[in-house]
Parts: structure tokens; sequence; C-alpha cells
């Protein structure tokens, strides 16, 4: 593995050769709403590195781009490039701190404040097996909690994951959220710090939390030059594997309907990805019924909406647009299997009741083992909402990331 950032990177990953700007990639953005040749002129602007009409202000950073390129140029990553130059000219308001994880204050720190002990006992252990090998030495499989498990420590008090040695604080952020800003100086820094610190406890195989870290670790940080040393299963596989061979053992039916939020991130890994969880549902008894667009098709809970305009209720509206997705399918219940998509839909209820409640997929898991799951979410989601009003949600100043080795 390399030893340090990449030197005078470009970060141009999309594959320009190949592209014939025939403009189906924003043409079948579900955001966007362009006619073929507005679709056309967008991409040869986006191309040409001159301001855009619709990207620069509308785009939610969901990559339904990528998956609708015929040529396989993956057009998301021109946006991702446009963004990161835009953001060296300009700087970023000082309300979008509160989502970097690695920024002060921020939605991470916000929620650790108001935390029982029983959570922060479980952050304080995370972070000392991340510091040291010996905590890890001898384990077979490794939990990687990154930010989301950190807003929700208590998603992890289960038998389900008993014996998974988990390691993750807040410096071991996989940059998922600066890679989907396009602040892709930040990305390679942070990938090769963290590649470096966890080649360096020796792991054999690390199950992600979430299906965001899992795919920056497969897929992007492969793009800054940064191997990991060890195998990689997201906690969906490691689950389902677990449900198949009868170490997890459905006890009692889950009769319920349900729909689903897709991972932005699941959704670019295909077809095998989105699969899991509804292997998991089914193998429990729920009965899914699948929103309107899903799958591949699904839109963002709204945590990225906010990345064009830098706009905290850009966000909210993405999350009430989905819960009105989802009422529509008359499910009895919501499941995510992100985290953050708990966390926004959780700030969507907020903004517009709904008696319909949503379920971490765990959670659901631990119903139909006998278990019965902690409910903090709304919780979280309020406090988390109080410490951004009360900081610099809505300040117009600007700044400009400081560099960490």
């Amino acid at each position: 593995m390399r030893t340090g950032p990449l030197e005078n990177p470009s970060y141009e990953f999309f594959r320009r050769e190949l592209c014939n700007e025939c403009g189906s990639c924003l043409h079948g953005c579900p955001v966007l709403g362009l006619s073929l040749e507005e679709a056309k002129e967008e991409i040869k602007r986006l191309i040409e590195g001159k301001e855009t009409e619709h990207v620069s202000t509308k785009c939610i950073s969901c990559m339904t781009c990528s998956l609708l390129c015929p040529k396989g140029c993956d057009p998301y990553q021109l946006i991702l490039s446009r963004w990161n130059e835009r953001y060296k000219r300009e700087g970023l308001p000082l309300r979008v701190k509160m989502v970097l994880p690695l920024e002060s204050p921020n939605f991470l720190s916000i929620a650790k404040e108001s935390m029982p002990e029983d959570e922060r006992k479980t952050l304080r252990a995370w972070s000392e097996a991340s510091k040291s090998k010996e905590k890890v030495a001898g384990a077979k499989e490794v939990m990687y909690a990154g930010c989301n498990a950190q807003i929700f420590p208590y998603l992890t008090h289960t038998k389900l994951l008993e014996g998974l040695t988990v390691i993750g604080e807040q410096e071991l952020c996989c940059g998922e959220v600066y890679y989907r800003m396009g602040l892709l100086e930040q990305v390679n820094r942070i990938a090769h710090r963290v590649g470096k610190r966890l080649n360096s406890l020796g792991l054999k195989k690390v199950i992600t939390f979430c299906p965001a870290c899992y795919d920056m670790f497969k897929n992007v940080y492969p793009k800054f030059g940064v191997q990991l040393d060890f195998e990689i299963q997201d906690l969906r596989e490691w689950l389902w594997e677990r449900i198949e061979d009868g170490r997890i053992e459905i006890r009692s039916r889950v009769d319920k309907t349900v729909t689903i939020q897709d991972s932005c991130h699941a959704r670019l890994m295909g077809d095998p990805f989105l699969d899991l969880p509804r292997k998991i549902l089914k193998a429990v008894g729920a009965e899914i019924i699948e929103m309107e667009r899903d799958r591949r098709r699904a839109l963002c809970c709204g945590i990225a909406d906010g990345v064009s305009r830098y706009d905290p209720f850009d966000m909210v509206n993405g999350a009430r647009r989905q819960w009105e997705k989802a009422e529509k399918t008359g499910a009895d219940v919501l499941v995510v299997y992100c985290a953050t998509c708990l966390l926004m839909l959780s700030i969507g209820q907020m903004a517009g009741p709904t008696n319909m409640p949503v379920y971490h997929i765990l959670e659901i898991l631990r119903l139909a083992t006998g278990e019965e799951p902690i409910r903090r979410h709304s919780k979280r989601a309020e406090d988390i909402v109080r410490g951004l009003w009360e900081g610099t949600a809505f300040s117009d100043g600007r700044f400009w990331i400081e560099t960490r080795a």
C-alpha cells in the first residue's frame, strides 16, 4: 500500500475517452427532469468545465447517472470533479461543518453529548480497540463501525453481533461524506490515513456496518491508490450467511408488510447487494411492498439532497419525499439498512409526522430472534437537530478545510 497521498493527483476518474455526449445519463436522472437535448447540453458543459444550469443547483449526488450511462463512463465522477473545483474556488458555508465528521462541532459530536452511559461505554471500547493491535490480535473477524454506527451505538447491543470485536472512532471516518460532496483532496488524505491505520492492526477480515463504508473500501479507496490488506464483507451478507446456516435462528415471524429505503451505495453495487436485505426480511416472514422507485431506481433518503446548495432544508425535503413514497405503498413499516437513512428519515418524521414506524434491519432481525430492540432513533434525531439549530446551520460565513496529515 502507498504510504502517503497521491502526488499532484488529477482526480479525473470520469472516462472521457468513452463518452459520446449522448446525454442518456442526465436525461434519465429522476431529479433533474431534463429533455434529451437539455441533457446533452448539460453534459457537454460539464465536460468543458462551464457553469451548468441544472447540475450545479439540483443534483442530489444519488449516483444514478453512472448507473444509466450506456458506455460505462461514470459521469458521477465528472460531477464530483466539478464540485471539487467549486470548493477550491469558493470554500464551503460554515453550516457544512455540521455534517463533516472530522470538523467540530458536528452531528456526531452533538449526538455523543446526549447519549446514555451504556452507549458512551460502547464508543470508548470501540476507540480503545481501534488503537490496539493486541485487542484485535487473533480475531478472525472485526466489525468497522464507521460514523453511522457511532450515531446509533445501541443498534449493536444485540446477541446477533456477539463475538465480533468492533473498531471505530471519529478519526477513522472512511470519508464518504467528503466524497459525496466532491472534496477529493480530503478523500485522498483520509483514505491513505485510514488505510495505513487499519493495515497496521493486522486485521484478517473486516465487516462493515454500513454499505457506504463497504463501497468506499472496495471501490473508492483503490481509485486513490489505497489497497487494504484484509478481506472486506458487508454486514448484511454476514447476517444472511448466518441465517442460512442456522447460526442465527428465526424464532418468531415478523408478520408485517414492509417497504425498503435502499442505500445509494447499495444501488451502485448492484442486484446481489440489493437482494441481501430483501432475503433477510423474507426469511423473518415480512411481506415486501416495493416503493414506486425501488432498488437501482431508488432515490436518496435525503442526506445528499443538500450537497448542491448546502441547504439543510433541501435535506429535510428529500426525507419528506421518501416518506411520502413509503406511505403510498400502504406498508406497515419502513425498513432501512443504512444508519444514515435511519437518522435522515427520523428527522423527516419530525418535519411531517407519520404513523408508519421506521426500523433498522438489525431491529427487525432482533424481533425475529426473540430480542426486544432498543428504540432511541427519534430522541437521537431530536438531539442532533437541536444541536444543529443552535450551531452554524444558518450561518453565511465560509471556510476551507484545514489539511490533516
